[in-house]
Order: C-alpha cells, then structure tokens, then sequence
C-alpha cells in the first residue's frame, strides 16, 4: 500500500527506518518545501515502527503517534489498512494532485489497544498487598555471604559465589566496630 511519510522541520538530512525494514536500512527523505520532507513507500497492511533520522540524529515526529516499542523505546508507528494507504485528508487540503493515484482511504487517531498492554496496572487480584507480614524470602544463593562463615585463618577463603562479586557487606556494630567487607574477583579466582 502506497504510504507517504513526512518530517516538516529544520533539516540538512532526513531519513527514515522502522519495522518495515527490519530497522536495517535508511530511507532518504526528499526535500519537498522549506522545513518539509517525504517520501512514499510500499508498506504491507499492518502496524509499523518507525523513527527519522535527522541530521544524523534519531527522532520523533510529532506530526505522528508515538508508542513504546517491544524494547520500551519510543519510537512513531502508523497503522496500514488493505484499502488506501497513509494518504487520507489529503483531499481535504487540496493536495491529491500530487498524489493522485493513491487509492483513498479512511484513519484516525486512536491508539490501537494492543499498545497500552505494556503500561496497564496488574488486575486488581495480582497485586501485592504493602502491609504484607512477612518479607519476601532470600534467594538460597544469597544466603551463602563470606561473612557469615567461620574459615580457618591458615586456608584461603572459598571461591564467592558470582552473586556477591562486586558487593559492599556491613555487620552490625558491636562494641563500638562495625565489620565492613568488600568482594571483587582477583583473575579468575
């Protein structure tokens, strides 16, 4: 189906990349007036992401509907319908000369459902209660911290457990000192 895309704002370069090509490629925009750039692409029926780049910088336009992606960037998208294409009211502004073999066609702007999915609360049945009795149980992998084992002081300590690299441990005070240890891998030990 015969999509137009536009960018209208300052620009020296304009493309654009999305779903439709597996954001692998650029399409160049062309120049139509002062601050205005298009181009009209074969889009296949369906939803697609798309983001401009601008002067070699990714952007929005917000001539367009925007929605998080499968990755939660933001990112524009434009619904593509089995009859028409992108090119509806163009009649209304008097610019169907430019494009007159493109096929009418009926949009809106409503945000098709299945975008919201990712930023619905939890259903009222799903939710965790903040006045819960208890916490939460620790992780059995969490429970095995250097500090909480007697060693022998002529062997080395054991190997930590990948989960606690990198790691800040403080016990409580006790007769005015408090333990402070720290955890980082030396090579691969």
């Amino acid at each position: 189906v015969p999509t137009v895309l536009n960018w209208y704002g300052a620009a020296h370069t304009v493309y654009v990349s999305g779903s439709f090509n597996e954001w692998r490629h650029r399409v160049r925009l062309s120049p139509v007036g002062p601050n205005h750039f298009n181009v009209t692409l074969a889009l296949p029926p369906g939803i697609h992401f798309l983001k401009f780049i601008v002067n070699e910088e990714w952007k929005n336009s917000s001539d367009m509907a925007t929605a998080p992606d499968d990755d939660g960037n933001l990112v524009n998208y434009i619904r593509v319908d089995n009859v028409g294409g992108a090119l509806s009211g163009l009649q209304e502004l008097g610019l169907e000369s430019a494009l007159s073999n493109s096929p009418p066609g009926q949009y809106s702007s409503v945000v098709p459902e299945h975008l919201y999915q990712s930023h619905r609360p939890p259903a009222p049945g799903h939710h965790h209660s903040s006045k819960s009795n208890n916490p939460p149980t620790l992780p059995p992998h969490l429970s095995q911290v250097l500090l909480n084992h007697s060693h022998d002081p002529n062997s080395g300590l054991p190997v930590p457990n990948h989960v606690v690299l990198n790691h800040l441990f403080a016990c409580s005070i006790r007769n005015g000192v408090m333990a402070i240890a720290s955890t980082t891998r030396y090579r691969k030990k």
